[in-house]
């Protein structure tokens, strides 16, 4: 009874598995014919365009400065986010075509904007239960960066941490060799400039070598004349004494 068991529930997953792959594949096919144009291709290669713009927007806060539905014009949105008017609507414009803020216009034809409702809900940082900013904004500061170096690490199939570190390490090495062939870039650049570059080493050396003895001799000129200011003063003091003394005995 038991094996029975086990053959038919073997037949009944692999008649679902068999379900499921039609099922998807009648579905690619669906999706084939309607994905075909150019702006499915725009939309993959703007990816980063719209990842970047909602981080930027993130780190000026500009959903939680608006949030309480409020509604400002462009001027007032340049005024919160302290940038000139030409960044503020190329700022404002794409966070509009994302639908990340509302676009209306007033009784005078200016332009007012607002939060939509996904914004105010997810991107207001006063609204902790329900802010999920934070994950647009490590992956700006934190994943993105290593994308870059993804055709080096498919190529050479090592992690992003052991690619840059070994990368990090091949500059170091190779910066290190070109200072001890000829004493960097100024060494590089023609023989009056290294010259230049001794002479002023040299004169460093100098001025280090001669420094402490430089010191000294100003200190013990100070001694010297505080002694001498001392002493004349004491000097200025004794004859003014004596010259009282001498009237005082007329």
């Amino acid at each position: 009874m038991q094996e029975g068991r086990e053959g038919e529930a073997d037949s009944t997953s692999s008649t679902d598995t068999n379900v499921i792959i039609k099922h998807t594949a009648k579905n690619n096919k669906r999706n084939d014919k309607n994905d075909i144009s150019h702006e499915t291709i725009f939309n993959m290669a703007a990816g980063l365009w719209v990842s970047k713009t909602l981080a930027t927007a993130l780190e000026l806060e500009v959903f939680s400065k608006l949030s309480g539905n409020k509604s400002v014009t462009l001027n007032e949105l340049q005024k919160l986010l302290e940038m000139e008017s030409r960044p503020t609507e190329a700022l404002a414009t794409a966070l509009v075509s994302l639908r990340l803020l509302r676009l209306s216009t007033s009784e005078t034809g200016e332009r007012i904007y607002s939060n939509t409702r996904l914004s105010e809900t997810f991107f207001d940082i006063s609204k902790l239960s329900s802010y999920v900013g934070d994950i647009a904004t490590i992956f700006d500061k934190r994943f993105y960066k290593n994308w870059e170096n993804l055709i080096n690490c498919l190529s050479s199939n090592k992690p992003v941490d052991e690619f840059v570190s070994i990368e990090k390490k091949r500059k170091r090495k190779s910066s290190s060799q070109s200072s001890k062939k000829g004493g960097g870039v100024v060494g590089d650049i023609n023989p009056i400039s290294e010259f230049i570059a001794k002479t002023i080493e040299q004169k460093r050396e100098w001025v280090s070598d001669v420094l402490p003895y430089l010191i000294l001799l100003f200190a013990g000129w100070l001694y010297t004349f505080s002694f001498l200011l001392f002493y004349y003063f004491l000097l200025l003091r004794l004859s003014q004494q004596r010259v009282r003394y001498v009237r005082a005995s007329y």
